[in-house]
């Protein structure tokens, strides 16, 4: 029996030292066997100090990771609102629009100042005034163009329809996300200061 326990022994011992790699015992001495153990536990309580402290850095690292991602959902939405229903495209119409009145009157008021000055029918002016009224309707059609893709692109939301309703709701899930894991912080803050 003793021959027995003393042949584990050497195995445990030898199993051990293998796997210390500290290379104290290669051929199984016994008498080590209870310092490789503790060596090991204490191996394993500072591994666990470890992970505890990676966890909590993960932990942090995911916090922030979710406060990125709702400033970037807050972002989209908005930008997604300017454009389908916001100033951008009410901007470029009214400019277009505008644009549009300013070289009709213009047209006007050159009609009638021609009828009614002599020095508007030189015809260096006139060309002059020519080109000013071409550049001016190039502008309007380019206005014109850009509303006229502002309102495909709210045609083309619109046919999104689900998309766009998926988006907003993902936005309103991790919002609430934020608002839970805030809540969270601020009752382990309350009881870490209770504590001290």
């Amino acid at each position: 029996m003793s021959k027995h326990l003393q042949e584990t022994g050497r195995i445990i011992s030898s199993l051990a030292s293998a796997s210390s790699n500290n290379g104290a015992s290669k051929n199984g001495d016994i008498a080590t066997l209870a310092s490789q153990a503790i060596a090991l536990q204490e191996s394993i309580n500072t591994q666990s100090t470890s992970i505890s402290l990676t966890r909590s850095r993960v932990t942090e690292l995911g916090d922030q990771l979710h406060a990125s991602y709702c400033d970037l959902f807050e972002t989209s939405i908005r930008l997604l609102e300017q454009t389908i229903h916001g100033s951008i495209a009410r901007g470029s119409r009214a400019r277009a629009e505008h644009l549009a009145v300013v070289a009709k009157g213009m047209e006007l008021k050159l009609q009638i100042l021609a009828q009614t000055d002599a020095m508007l029918t030189d015809p260096a002016l006139q060309t002059e005034l020519e080109a000013y009224r071409v550049r001016l309707e190039g502008v309007a059609e380019e206005l014109g163009g850009k509303a006229v893709e502002a309102e495909r692109a709210l045609a083309e939301y619109g046919r999104a329809g689900k998309g766009m309703g998926e988006i907003a709701r993902r936005f309103a899930e991790v919002r609430r996300e934020c608002e839970g894991v805030k809540e969270e912080i601020e009752k382990l803050e309350a009881r870490r200061s209770d504590v001290d």
